[in-house]
């Protein structure tokens, strides 16, 4: 579906050939999809276990805007025929302050619709179960309210991205307005991650990215539960790169990001599905505020990394290390000549070599820390701990600070 105008949108529909790689259009599509009010910024659309779409979007643009968040749905199984109609899952937004909806569909049974109200300073939930009559919806479950943790502005904002892992659980992305609107801090921002457990409780929030030097908007969230992970991807106003972040699904803590695209972009996204191994992930942005007016595409491998092989400090002889099992003064003093940087740790050794602090096996980088952690494994102060941490040294980013 394709947002059109605040008062229109375009539902298209295409059967695909994977042998030729092209898609047909359906007969019957495109279908125009007039929206009440003349109000929308945006539409979001999603499927239920039904085979019924569903799309929402919330009333706050224009002068028709009439302040609330609305959802439609097909009333014919080709999806050519829709009630647009539809229903109001919430009231009282102000008009002409821009707010977003969000759709998913969740549990194996439910459409649920999350959005942002800046004034009211809240971002709220409500579910639909399949099946039901349309109008029916549960009461509404707020996500998070009141002001953000610098106390200058409120929790919500018109950027949210939201999936459904496999089991139930809901995570969504959302954007903070928590700046107090003055030259100085009027694009500051955060991006925060929760969690909408299996009994509908909402948890505490994770934040994303914390540096203040960058300006992280347009979020897009993707689960990938082959690795237990979760990627968020968004662009940095500061910078104009995309960065990707990324944190486990259980015990929510993400990783300094690191640049997603070497060109500057904006707008960055990706699938409706969730990731995994086997698709790996990709996502898209746009170059439009570039002379060059590009879509750059961005695809990683998500291939769970080879099981480690041999023990924390098994380095010597070299160049890949023995791997037999023990952990002589030999690979101390090789340990030593990684500190000094009279020799550079290579893919195969890094791992082993990355052995403080030993409770998680490395840290990303190769200190004196690493060499006084090998001494206690060869003087056998610790017992020999099977390889295992970080594969590659951290990235760190540093940038100017903007005025």
């Amino acid at each position: 579906m394709i947002w059109k105008s605040p008062s229109q949108a375009t539902l298209y529909k295409y059967t695909y050939d994977p042998l030729s790689k092209s898609h047909s259009l359906i007969s019957g599509f495109p279908i125009n999809i007039p929206l009440r009010g003349g109000s929308a910024p945006a539409l979001v659309l999603e499927e239920d276990s039904k085979g019924k779409l569903w799309a929402t979007y919330a009333g706050t643009e224009g002068p028709l805007a009439d302040g609330n968040i609305h959802v439609i749905w097909s009333t014919s199984a080709d999806h050519t025929v829709w009630n647009t109609t539809g229903a109001e899952l919430e009231s009282g937004l102000v008009p002409n302050i821009q707010e977003i909806s969000a759709i998913v569909h969740f549990g194996g049974n439910k459409i649920g619709v999350v959005w942002s109200n800046r004034p009211g300073m809240e971002i709220a939930f409500r579910y639909h179960i399949d099946g039901e009559a349309e109008t029916i919806w549960s009461a509404k479950e707020i996500v998070d309210s009141g002001l953000g943790p610098r106390g200058l502005g409120p929790v919500a904002n018109d950027h949210l991205s939201i999936k459904a892992a496999a089991d139930g659980h809901l995570f969504l992305v959302a954007k903070d307005h928590d700046n107090d609107g003055t030259p100085a801090h009027q694009n500051e921002s955060r991006i925060w991650l929760y969690v909408r457990g299996l009994t509908g409780s909402w948890g505490s929030k994770t934040i994303v990215q914390p540096d203040l030097s960058q300006l992280p908007t347009r979020p897009v969230l993707l689960l990938d539960g082959t690795n237990n992970a979760a990627y968020v991807i968004y662009h940095d106003s500061a910078s104009g790169h995309n960065f990707i972040a990324q944190s486990t699904l259980d015990n929510p803590a993400f990783s300094v990001p690191c640049p997603f695209s070497i060109a500057p972009a904006s707008n960055p996204t990706s699938t409706k599905q969730n990731v995994s191994a086997s698709s790996g992930l990709m996502a898209a942005a746009s170059t439009g505020a570039t002379a060059s007016n590009e879509i750059v595409f961005r695809s990683i491998d998500l291939s769970p990394p080879p099981a480690p092989s041999g023990y924390e400090c098994d380095l010597s002889p070299r160049p890949s290390g023995s791997n037999n099992g023990v952990v002589t003064i030999a690979d101390w003093v090789q340990m030593g000549r990684f500190v000094a940087g009279l020799d550079l740790a290579n893919a195969g050794e890094f791992q082993r070599a990355d052995s403080a602090p030993r409770a998680t096996r490395g840290d990303g980088v190769i200190t004196i820390a690493d060499w006084v952690q090998c001494g206690r494994y060869v003087a056998g102060l610790d017992p020999l701990t099977p390889a295992g941490g970080p594969t590659e040294p951290a990235i760190s980013i540093s940038k100017p600070k903007t005025q």
